[in-house]
């Protein structure tokens, strides 16, 4: 929610201005249910701005209590389209397969750890094409598969030990904002110190690195040499080490996403055993 000593809170060109940008935005989308949420957030915003422009002519001391009450009503507007949203996925789902959640209710058996970033452009489910209950999913900010993670090591554990996965993907995207935020000499608090292993790895391969001219290049470079050494993280972490040595069928591969065309790219850095690392 705005607070209500928003600049632009009283200014019913802030709030057109706003809902354009989402009408622009609904325009480019093909998901009909996304279309919808997007215009319907937008006609809430022209109601603010007509609003505003109301409350504009009258006495100043209402003006704030009204338009906050407005605002507080598209906030609810918000997620009351995601709820919405929700819905018609479920019954989408049943309309396709009666017994689609009667099956994932009875059991959780995926062959896959899925080891991505948490941005949301890089859906793991929707980009490989299956179902809930087939990925098992962890996420984090770049993709980061950190031995002093206690949330990684649990999830890894649980993967191997328990659901007994066959394939570990460390699955990175081009034009990471961790990987960029890493590198950029920014200073955001908390997250640099979680972004330390990225900086680690580019001075590992700093010679490499200066070698691009092209920025975006190189940054997509550091995105890649980012998935390899997660890689080999995860490799070389005690629970993998273990269930290799007890005989369990288990590989980890590197993955990279690209946003701009959809498409995963395997960065061929497989390990399927110690005598690999």
């Amino acid at each position: 929610m705005i607070a209500l000593t928003h600049p632009y809170i009283n200014d019913p060109k802030y709030w057109r201005e706003r809902a354009e940008e989402l009408r622009s935005i609904a325009k480019l989308l093909d998901d009909t249910d996304a279309k919808r949420q997007m215009r319907a957030i937008a006609a809430s915003y022209d109601r603010l701005a007509e609003h505003t422009q109301q409350q504009s002519k009258e006495n100043k001391s209402g003006e704030a209590s009204a338009a906050s009450t407005l605002i507080k009503g598209a906030d609810d507007l918000m997620l009351d389209q995601l709820k919405e949203s929700n819905r018609s996925w479920a019954a989408r789902m049943v309309s396709e397969n009666a017994d689609f959640f009667r099956r994932l209710e009875r059991q959780q058996a995926p062959k896959y750890l899925w080891i991505g970033c948490s941005d949301s452009r890089v859906p793991a489910n929707t980009i490989v094409g299956v179902d809930p209950g087939e990925l098992f999913v962890h996420r984090n900010v770049a993709n980061l598969a950190s031995p002093q993670d206690a949330n990684y090591l649990s999830v890894l554990q649980f993967a191997v030990d328990v659901l007994k996965v066959k394939h570990i993907m460390v699955v990175g995207h081009y034009g990471c904002g961790g990987v960029s935020a890493a590198v950029d000499d920014e200073r955001r608090g908390l997250v640099d110190h979680w972004l330390h292993p990225i900086r680690e790895v580019c001075r590992a391969h700093r010679s490499e690195l200066d070698d691009i001219v092209d920025t975006r290049a190189r940054l997509d470079r550091l995105c890649e040499l980012n998935v390899m050494q997660q890689v080999r993280n995860v490799a070389s972490d005690v629970f993998v080490l273990n269930a290799w040595a007890r005989g369990q069928k288990l590989a980890v591969h590197g993955w990279i996403y690209s946003i701009s065309d959809g498409l995963i790219r395997d960065l061929n850095v497989t390990v399927s055993g110690p005598e690999e690392l």
